[in-house]
């Protein structure tokens, strides 16, 4: 089921057509999948699969006049991305395949093909997992950069609250495919709104300070199925908070802060008692 809106500088995406959309996958929004030994193909070079991103875009590129990217000129450009990731030895590496490559090399090849045809969004689903931390600090330093060197906006994807801490400016809290919460990065971790949002933060162990009876603190229960969801409010059958109306009543989009650099919301019944230390567990 497709509802709502997606909009990129004010044009609405949704029930384009095939052939409009090619002019915006790849082009104007790129991604990054979650698995990137999964997301490339094992039996071709990376010259082939970055190429091949390259030569589907030529109108974001300086093609020949009949709009055209020759292998030559697909080549370079995907040298020059290899060279911008840093990636060691671009020359070899294009001529490599991904079982060849270390994760992090296989991470940086995924970007290469997003950013092939200049995209001004990229968006990246979990672009750290399966990666140790020294990797993870490289792959989100290099986003970062690439952030300002390429005046890029990236939407990213994680469950890492101190990925989202270190990287983002502003943050979206989702439960049960929803929006439940929105803040800039400082606020929502300085003073969370929403249950889940707050459930979450305290779930995170703090060195020097143990947990009660020695176990981390957890959120009871379990996602629900997405064919199967509560009524009223999805989070109200894992929420401390809740009472009987959160069972029955959809929650409103309730603002906790307005301003020119901020807008702070939650979708919660009882965020005003909440916001006011009057709700007791």
């Amino acid at each position: 089921m497709t509802r709502g809106s997606v909009r990129l500088d004010g044009r609405e995406l949704l029930g384009l057509d095939d052939k409009s959309m090619q002019s915006v996958r790849g082009a104007r929004i790129a991604l990054v999948f979650q698995e990137p030994m999964a997301a490339l193909n094992p039996v071709l070079t990376l010259e082939t699969q970055i190429c091949e991103a390259i030569r589907a875009h030529p109108a974001r590129l300086a093609g020949d006049r009949a709009g055209r990217v020759t292998r030559r000129a697909a080549r370079l450009r995907a040298l020059e991305l290899l060279e911008l990731l840093a990636i060691p030895d671009p020359e070899s590496r294009l001529r490599s395949y991904p079982h060849q490559l270390s994760g992090g090399q296989r991470q940086r090849a995924m970007l290469a093909i997003a950013l092939a045809a200049g995209p001004e969004l990229l968006i990246a689903d979990e672009p750290t997992t399966a990666l140790d931390v020294t990797l993870q600090a490289q792959v989100l330093d290099l986003l970062e950069r690439l952030r300002r060197e390429l005046n890029l906006a990236i939407l990213l994807i994680t469950h890492d609250l101190a990925v989202v801490a270190e990287s983002c400016d502003r943050v979206l809290v989702m439960y049960a495919g929803e929006i439940v919460e929105a803040a800039l990065a400082n606020d929502l971790f300085g003073q969370p709104a929403h249950p889940y949002s707050r459930a979450l933060l305290a779930s995170i162990p703090v060195l020097g300070h143990p947990a009660p009876r020695g176990e981390l603190p957890a959120i009871p229960g379990q996602v629900p199925a997405a064919d199967r969801l509560p009524a009223g409010c999805a989070f109200q059958p894992r929420c401390s908070f809740a009472i009987d109306r959160c069972a029955v009543e959809t929650p409103p989009w309730v603002a906790v802060a307005e301003s020119v650099e901020t807008s702070h919301g939650a979708r919660c019944l009882r965020l005003p008692e909440l916001r006011a230390g009057e709700v007791r567990v």
